[in-house]
């Protein structure tokens, strides 16, 4: 509860654009992070939080299916997920 409001930024370049989404919430834990990608996953410090760890898989599996890749970075405080995703080419 006292903590920011999520920030959304997009930056569009000649050849792709990225989406950058940045939590202030409890982060992911460095040694589970790794894991992030794989169906049903939840980290430990999740107990209490609803979710069904799927969510990343299926952004993932979206952005792949237009040629992109995801990033994410954590720490506690704070996780950054970065989509990168190319403009489709026109010839």
């Amino acid at each position: 509860p006292d903590t920011p409001n999520p920030e959304l930024n997009i930056h569009f370049d000649e050849a792709e654009f990225k989406i950058q989404i940045t939590d202030f919430g409890i982060g992911i834990p460095k040694s589970e992070q790794n894991q992030l990608f794989q169906s049903f996953f939840r980290a430990k410090n999740t107990v209490g939080i609803e979710g069904t760890g799927l969510g990343l898989v299926i952004v993932k599996q979206f952005v792949e299916a237009h040629n992109g890749y995801i990033d994410v970075e954590s720490k506690p405080g704070k996780t950054t997920v970065t989509v990168t995703i190319p403009y489709l080419n026109a010839n």
